[in-house]
């Protein structure tokens, strides 16, 4: 693999690796804050509230980010300034009408949507259910918007290959505030509001500074003597294949959600919420790395670097398995452990975590394929796999929630998961030729193994009367798994990645892999 693209890995790889940490440590304090302060039913609203948001925003786009992810690497290839700044343009012209159109539909007719979309309990009164949930999904109307319009900016600092500048932007800072606020609003005594409100911050924040970071990178955007030129045939016929693909499949991921809104209480989706959000921490590696991995696998299959392509391809799958493994080796271990933390309402979601967490290590292992095949150009592929899994995606989810409520989600959702990067996976062999499989993937097996085994052990054989232990075990699990993967040795590629990032850090500088 050549230096420069080692390079760019390791340049991004730095703020991202630190982006990662920095969210492993926040999104957790969040989730407590939140959940000990709202309980299972209000936070139930607001995961409620977030999810439908979340979703209206992302399908504002039309489909038109992923354009950016994959053109404007081709733009710039062609040194051609104008079309990149045409095509930002026009993602964000198409992106702001819609997504206001969202935003003021759902604040000026909550009540209508949360009528036609939102299970109300007879043990709730139309008063209540109007107090609560229809009046907090006008609250938080907005946030489609701001959401809607960040996601373009970051979209397009993912096709500069600026990766840094987005997750400093949405990972660190945008954090950094949200735990602010909700800290200060929860001690002026808010609960359902002030999340939402922190949540609101946090968005104009990460709008912000994502504008900021885009027109530091690229001040064509604001020159006034740039034009722009939008090859609106060109970016458009790939937008509309790959918004029915998001309509079929990505969206449809997300409707667990959304059903379990519409056939189970309110506290039952603060349960499942809860779950969902801490197989974040499991597929965080893949969607860190892939943002960087889609951009160069653009430019290396537009030069017809195959072999090139391949091992990129087998180091970044490598990647996020090595990194997600552990993560989700946790989450299962000590899943009981966790959600005594995040209260006594939490506590019945084990099975669900230990369900949820086998589809996503799977979507971690396997999901590089859906952007070799998208980076690719074979956007119809998607398309027929998106026909196929979102019938089996919203008549799993219709059925199995329907019948065994959050359990049955957590089986949908993982099963899901597992259908869609096989179908990819097997649609890569037979495109490209090969498979991301190296036989140093089972370092990462080993050392989960033999330090999962290790804490195991010590979880059952040695009784100390402390609920925090668990951290300490952690702890220990994570340094043992990195010492069996120093001891199995690294790969050439990891030892140039690794070291050019050591190179950018002052203490580390001395530090080399042999």
């Amino acid at each position: 693999m050549s230096e420069r693209h080692l390079v760019s890995i390791a340049k991004n790889s730095l703020t991202t690796a630190f982006g990662n940490i920095f969210v492993i440590i926040v999104v957790p304090i969040t989730s407590l804050l939140t959940t000990n302060v709202l309980g299972a039913e209000l936070f139930g609203v607001y995961s409620l509230v977030q999810s439908w948001c979340g979703f209206l925003a992302n399908f504002s786009s039309l489909g038109l980010n992923g354009t950016n992810l994959r053109f404007i690497p081709r733009y710039r290839a062609l040194a051609s300034p104008e079309r990149i700044k045409g095509s930002i343009l026009w993602t964000l012209k198409i992106t702001a009408a819609i997504s206001l159109m969202f935003s003021l539909f759902l604040f000026f007719y909550s009540d209508v949507f949360c009528e036609v979309f939102i299970h109300r309990p007879e043990s709730i009164s139309q008063d209540v259910f109007d107090r609560y949930i229809v009046s907090a999904f006008r609250f938080f109307a907005p946030s489609i918007f701001l959401t809607a319009i960040y996601l373009v900016f970051q979209s397009s600092l993912s096709g500069l290959k600026e990766l840094r500048f987005k997750v400093l932007a949405n990972d660190i800072f945008g954090n950094i505030f949200k735990v602010l606020f909700l800290i200060l609003f929860f001690s002026a005594g808010t609960k359902l509001y002030g999340a939402l409100a922190s949540s609101l911050i946090q968005d104009l924040v990460v709008l912000l500074l994502s504008l900021y970071f885009l027109i530091k990178v690229y001040p064509g955007l604001t020159d006034m003597n740039l034009k722009s030129i939008v090859k609106k045939k060109e970016l458009n016929k790939f937008a509309s294949v790959l918004f029915a693909n998001s309509v079929l499949s990505k969206y449809t991921f997300q409707m667990d959600v959304l059903f379990l809104g519409y056939f189970c209480s309110i506290k039952d989706v603060g349960i499942y919420a809860l779950a969902s959000r801490l197989q974040t921490l499991i597929y965080m590696p893949h969607y860190a790395l892939n943002s960087i991995f889609g951009p160069i696998t653009a430019e290396l299959y537009a030069q017809n670097n195959m072999e090139e392509f391949k091992k990129l391809y087998r180091t970044i799958t490598k990647w996020t398995f090595s990194v997600s493994l552990p993560i989700a080796a946790i989450i299962v271990l000590f899943s009981e452990d966790i959600l005594h933390l995040f209260g006594k309402d939490f506590t019945g979601a084990v099975l669900i975590i230990v369900i949820m967490s086998v589809g996503n290590l799977i979507h971690d292992f396997l999901g590089t394929a859906g952007t070799v095949i998208m980076m690719t150009g074979r956007i119809h592929v998607n398309l027929i796999n998106s026909i196929i899994l979102s019938v089996f995606n919203i008549t799993s989810y219709y059925v199995l929630i329907k019948e065994y409520g959050i359990v049955g989600a957590a089986v949908a959702n993982a099963f899901s998961l597992t259908i869609a990067n096989l179908l990819v996976l097997f649609e890569v062999r037979y495109f490209v030729g090969f498979y991301p499989f190296r036989v140093t993937l089972v370092k990462p097996l080993i050392g989960v193994i033999f330090a999962g085994g290790l804490v195991l052990l010590w979880k059952t054989q040695v009784v100390f009367d402390n609920q925090y232990l668990f951290l300490l075990q952690i702890v220990v699990l994570t340094i043992v798994y990195l010492l069996v993967l120093y001891v199995l040795r690294f790969d050439e590629e990891d030892r140039m990645i690794i070291n050019k990032i050591f190179q950018k850090i002052p203490f580390l500088k001395r530090i080399a892999l042999k």
